[in-house]
């Protein structure tokens, strides 16, 4: 096996030299050849190859941008495994070994990419600076050793900052779409263009790059938001006309009505895309369409077994059809899939507002006390914890819980702490309570309800109110 190893730069030599020696010092890693392509570089990136054995440098006469360069990268490898890396990074010591393990495990993944400290999406760690050297990166690689080693994480697109494919894949999806330019945006058409053939995308939650951010902009003198904005438009404009790309673009400017009516449409035209499934089972699931939800998320996990969030909307979807296996199916989902500390709480706190809501508030409290053990200040888990404890009569114990959550942020809890003074026959703090509550949130259906039904109380008890 050989891994070709493609790093486009405009300018940036120290960068570049710096890259190139992380990657000649990789640990159990397979043949490795590297290839610079030089886009027009204003320095010595031209001359790499005399200055590194064994490195090839591929020039170029005028600036490709990032894809112009990467394809004629693709263009000179020789390896059947192809590794795309900017030249502003530190690969870990085991970065190339881990990626490639993770691409040969399963033979539906098409591409693979490392967590870094400077990224997009879920592959971002806050490490801050650590990792740079290859002490720190040895030692990030140690961390996530400890807590998520052999982790994969399905994910909807992959940043060109680092992916590995194989050339097999390459030739199924074509070259990046070089209408791009300096950057950002290609990546995302690119990933959109492979989850259309149905190629899984994952995270290798153990791999670790440091990244620098973005210097190639700065050099340039352009900031990334007017880049992005720019490039924004141009992948608008080149998948509008089709039922998946309007889905995704729904889904990018965070319309998930929108985007469901487009992804149902896209299930017709492009049946192999699995993202069409997962935009209409999240959708059914946070309106309350058990049945719809069940059937999408289902297919969607079918393809992209190591999506934890769909996983834990499908146990939850499971648990509101009133089967008691999902508690069985989130517990596995918890234990094979990649969350954070936020997400897992935020899982389990899922399960025990179904337990509340679906009459069991006693069973309810174990895993919420779980929960909030992870994430102590979290409001909507305090909210929660109080709604179950004022369930069983508690109120006294609900009271700081509501007002603890209220503090760090949730809103609902203000209408739970009037209910609790009302119900300790603190009829004026409940009263005054619930009236702010309606005046901060006027649109919470709750807060009007137990205010209106607070006043009616009182009217039928012959006490007159202030309006």
């Amino acid at each position: 096996m050989l891994v070709s190893a493609i790093i486009p730069c405009h300018g940036g030599v120290e960068d570049t030299r710096e890259c190139v020696r992380a990657l000649q010092a990789q640990r159990a890693a397979p043949p490795l050849e590297i290839i610079v392509v030089d886009n027009a570089s204003p320095d010595a990136t031209g001359g790499l190859d005399r200055e590194f054995p064994g490195v090839r440098v591929v020039r170029l006469p005028r600036n490709r941008g990032f894809a112009g360069g990467v394809n004629a990268g693709l263009r000179a490898a020789r390896g059947d495994h192809l590794l795309v890396i900017n030249n502003d990074t530190r690969a870990a010591p085991g970065l190339v070994a881990r990626l490639v393990r993770a691409l040969e495990s399963d033979a539906g993944i098409g591409a693979v990419a490392p967590v870094s400290n400077h990224v997009k999406g879920a592959a971002r760690i806050e490490i801050g600076g650590a990792g740079a050297s290859p002490e720190g990166g040895a030692e990030i690689e140690a961390m996530l050793d400890q807590h998520c080693a052999g982790k994969l994480q399905d994910v909807l697109t992959l940043s060109g900052l680092c992916f590995l494919l194989t050339r097999r894949v390459l030739d199924r999806v074509g070259l990046l779409d070089e209408r791009f330019g300096i950057g950002t945006f290609e990546d995302d058409d690119f990933s959109l263009r492979l989850r259309l053939l149905g190629e899984r995308l994952v995270l290798v939650r153990d791999a670790f790059l440091h990244h620098h951010g973005h210097r190639t902009f700065q050099a340039l003198g352009q900031t990334l938001k007017e880049v992005m904005q720019d490039k924004r438009e141009l992948f608008e404009q080149k998948w509008r006309p089709h039922a998946a790309g309007r889905a995704a673009i729904a889904l990018m400017r965070g319309h998930s009505g929108l985007a469901a009516e487009h992804a149902t449409a896209a299930l017709r035209e492009t049946p192999r895309w699995p993202d069409a499934h997962w935009i209409v089972g999240w959708r059914a699931a946070n309106t309350g369409a058990v049945d719809v939800a069940q059937a999408h998320l289902g297919a969607f996990i079918a393809a992209c077994p190591q999506h934890g969030e769909a996983r834990v909307l499908l146990a939850l979807a499971q648990l509101r059809s009133g089967d008691a296996g999902g508690r069985a199916r989130l517990a596995t989902a918890l234990r094979e899939c990649f969350f954070t500390e936020a997400e897992a709480a935020d899982a389990i706190g899922g399960l025990a507002k179904v337990l509340v809501v679906t009459g069991s508030p006693t069973e309810a409290l174990a895993p919420l006390a779980n929960a909030l053990e992870l994430a102590p200040e979290h409001g909507q888990l305090l909210n929660l914890r109080g709604a179950a404890l004022l369930e069983l009569g508690r109120v006294g114990e609900a009271l700081p819980c509501f007002e603890r959550a209220h503090e760090v942020g949730c809103l609902e809890a203000a209408t739970n702490i009037g209910v609790c003074h009302w119900r300790l026959g603190r009829r004026r703090e409940g009263l005054e309570q619930l009236h702010r509550a309606v005046q901060d949130a006027p649109q919470d259906p709750a807060a009007q309800r137990n205010l209106a039904a607070a006043l009616s109380e009182l009217r039928e008890a012959g006490v007159v109110t202030p309006t």
